[in-house]
Protein backbone atom coordinates (compact mmCIF):
# COMPACT_ATOMS: atom_id res chain seq x y z
CA UNK A 1 0.00 0.00 0.00
CA UNK A 2 1.51 3.17 -1.05
CA UNK A 3 2.04 6.03 2.18
CA UNK A 4 0.94 9.58 1.50
CA UNK A 5 1.56 12.60 3.52
CA UNK A 6 -1.90 14.88 3.58
CA UNK A 7 -2.00 17.71 5.92
CA UNK A 8 0.84 16.46 8.14
CA UNK A 9 -1.04 13.11 8.48
CA UNK A 10 0.06 10.01 7.25
CA UNK A 11 -2.60 7.94 5.92
CA UNK A 12 -3.05 5.07 3.09
CA UNK A 13 -4.33 5.47 -0.26
CA UNK A 14 -7.69 3.80 0.45
CA UNK A 15 -7.94 6.67 3.31
CA UNK A 16 -6.73 9.41 2.19
CA UNK A 17 -10.33 11.19 0.70
CA UNK A 18 -12.16 10.34 3.78
CA UNK A 19 -9.54 11.85 6.25
CA UNK A 20 -9.02 15.21 3.86
CA UNK A 21 -12.84 15.92 4.48
CA UNK A 22 -12.61 15.77 7.78
CA UNK A 23 -9.75 17.61 8.17
CA UNK A 24 -11.04 20.05 5.69
CA UNK A 25 -14.50 19.65 7.64
CA UNK A 26 -12.47 21.03 10.79
CA UNK A 27 -11.18 23.42 9.41
CA UNK A 28 -13.57 25.28 8.02
CA UNK A 29 -15.51 25.13 11.13
CA UNK A 30 -13.18 26.77 13.29
CA UNK A 31 -12.53 29.24 11.07
CA UNK A 32 -16.35 30.15 11.01
CA UNK A 33 -16.35 29.74 14.39
CA UNK A 34 -13.56 32.37 14.93
CA UNK A 35 -15.52 34.61 12.68
CA UNK A 36 -18.72 34.53 14.71
CA UNK A 37 -16.96 34.69 18.08
CA UNK A 38 -15.08 37.57 16.56
CA UNK A 39 -18.07 39.50 15.25
CA UNK A 40 -19.55 39.13 18.83
CA UNK A 41 -16.52 40.11 20.47
CA UNK A 42 -15.79 43.29 18.70
CA UNK A 43 -19.70 44.05 19.01
CA UNK A 44 -19.41 43.67 22.71
CA UNK A 45 -16.85 45.45 23.12
CA UNK A 46 -17.43 48.99 20.98
CA UNK A 47 -20.62 48.53 23.28
CA UNK A 48 -19.20 48.54 26.62
CA UNK A 49 -16.01 50.97 25.41
CA UNK A 50 -18.85 53.35 24.77
CA UNK A 51 -20.61 52.95 28.07
CA UNK A 52 -17.56 52.73 30.25
CA UNK A 53 -16.14 55.91 31.59
CA UNK A 54 -11.99 57.29 30.51
CA UNK A 55 -10.73 55.94 33.85
CA UNK A 56 -12.42 52.32 33.52
CA UNK A 57 -11.44 49.36 31.96
CA UNK A 58 -14.32 47.65 31.66
CA UNK A 59 -14.48 47.78 27.55
CA UNK A 60 -12.07 44.74 27.33
CA UNK A 61 -13.77 42.31 30.11
CA UNK A 62 -15.47 40.49 27.07
CA UNK A 63 -12.09 39.67 25.27
CA UNK A 64 -10.92 38.62 28.87
CA UNK A 65 -13.60 36.21 29.53
CA UNK A 66 -13.18 34.50 26.08
CA UNK A 67 -9.33 34.66 26.12
CA UNK A 68 -9.57 32.12 29.60
CA UNK A 69 -12.80 30.51 27.91
CA UNK A 70 -10.18 29.19 25.36
CA UNK A 71 -7.34 28.78 27.41
CA UNK A 72 -9.63 25.89 29.47
CA UNK A 73 -10.76 24.68 26.15
CA UNK A 74 -7.50 23.71 24.88
CA UNK A 75 -6.89 22.75 28.53
CA UNK A 76 -9.48 20.32 28.41
CA UNK A 77 -8.79 19.00 25.06
CA UNK A 78 -5.74 17.68 25.63
CA UNK A 79 -7.32 16.59 28.98
CA UNK A 80 -10.74 14.30 27.78
CA UNK A 81 -11.07 12.30 24.74
CA UNK A 82 -12.33 13.85 21.61
CA UNK A 83 -15.33 16.03 21.87
CA UNK A 84 -16.90 17.59 18.84
CA UNK A 85 -19.27 20.77 19.06
CA UNK A 86 -20.64 22.04 15.65
CA UNK A 87 -17.84 20.22 14.06
CA UNK A 88 -15.11 21.38 15.59
CA UNK A 89 -13.51 19.77 18.90
CA UNK A 90 -11.88 21.45 22.01
CA UNK A 91 -8.62 22.56 20.70
CA UNK A 92 -10.34 24.02 17.86
CA UNK A 93 -13.13 25.60 20.13
CA UNK A 94 -10.59 27.08 22.31
CA UNK A 95 -8.48 28.52 19.20
CA UNK A 96 -11.11 30.48 17.63
CA UNK A 97 -11.87 31.91 20.93
CA UNK A 98 -7.64 33.18 21.19
CA UNK A 99 -8.38 34.53 17.86
CA UNK A 100 -11.47 36.02 18.48
CA UNK A 101 -10.86 37.37 21.72
CA UNK A 102 -6.95 38.74 20.39
CA UNK A 103 -8.98 40.76 17.31
CA UNK A 104 -11.47 42.10 19.98
CA UNK A 105 -9.16 43.02 22.38
CA UNK A 106 -7.13 45.17 19.49
CA UNK A 107 -9.94 46.75 18.36
CA UNK A 108 -11.72 47.63 21.65
CA UNK A 109 -8.04 49.21 22.24
CA UNK A 110 -7.72 51.19 19.09
CA UNK A 111 -11.57 52.86 19.67
CA UNK A 112 -11.11 53.28 23.35
CA UNK A 113 -7.41 55.05 22.57
CA UNK A 114 -9.12 57.44 19.81
CA UNK A 115 -12.16 57.90 22.31
CA UNK A 116 -10.09 59.18 24.88
CA UNK A 117 -7.42 61.31 22.64
CA UNK A 118 -7.50 65.32 23.51
CA UNK A 119 -6.87 66.56 20.24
Amino acid sequence: MVSLTLLGFNCKLYKDTYLFYEVKKMIQSVIVIGAVLTVAIVVINLILVKASGKEKFTGYYASYVFFIAGLLFIGLASLIDKVEVLGAGLGGWGIASLFAAAIGLIIAVIVDSYQQAEA
